[in-house]
């Protein structure tokens, strides 16, 4: 059982957004670590459909194995997703599920940009955060974890599952604009 930063992953909910596609929906899990979260979203979307992106290194050597093991070697891309975007004919996807959103402050918007990128028209993307001040202005020491701006320029908010007025923390869904 992965816990980190209080998120226990055996809870972890996955919402479910097959009533809004009509189509055969592709789907991309990021970051999966060790594989509790694309076990469940398995279950929801047909399996050929599924991928997960995650780096190759040292630190995730172990849990890339065991996402091998439950997807397969074609439907497990082990590459960063800024990457991703520089090979010729990239798979897009219907929907991106990221838990644990944690990037570094430094790439935020070349991996928003790549979001953007690789994201279907009408598709949606899921995030949960383990700072609710990566999208949330917190206060003036938060600044540097602050990814308000970045996801502003691709993506409009579709919703917050936690939220105060009109600023997002938590988990959050948007779409592209």
């Amino acid at each position: 059982m992965d816990k980190t930063w209080g998120i226990n992953s055996n809870n972890q909910k996955i919402y479910d957004f097959r009533d809004k596609f009509n189509n055969e929906i592709s789907v991309l899990e990021i970051g999966p670590g060790n594989g509790d979260n694309i076990i469940k979203i398995r279950e929801l979307y047909c399996p050929k459909n599924v991928f997960c992106m995650q780096p190759e290194n040292e630190e995730y050597s172990n849990f890339n194995e065991n996402i091998r093991s439950i997807v397969g070697n074609d439907k497990f891309l082990e590459t960063r997703l800024e990457d991703y975007i520089k090979f010729d004919n990239y798979k897009k996807f219907d929907i991106i599920y990221i838990f644990k959103f944690n990037i570094n402050f430094a790439a935020k918007d070349n991996f928003f940009e790549a979001l953007n990128k690789i994201l279907l028209n009408n598709g949606i993307i899921y995030i949960t955060s383990v700072e609710k001040e990566r999208f949330h202005k917190y206060d003036k020491y938060y600044d540097c974890l602050w990814c308000m701006n970045c996801v502003k320029k691709y993506f409009k908010f579709d919703k917050s599952i936690v939220g105060v007025g009109n600023e997002f923390y938590g988990d959050i869904i948007l779409k592209k604009l």
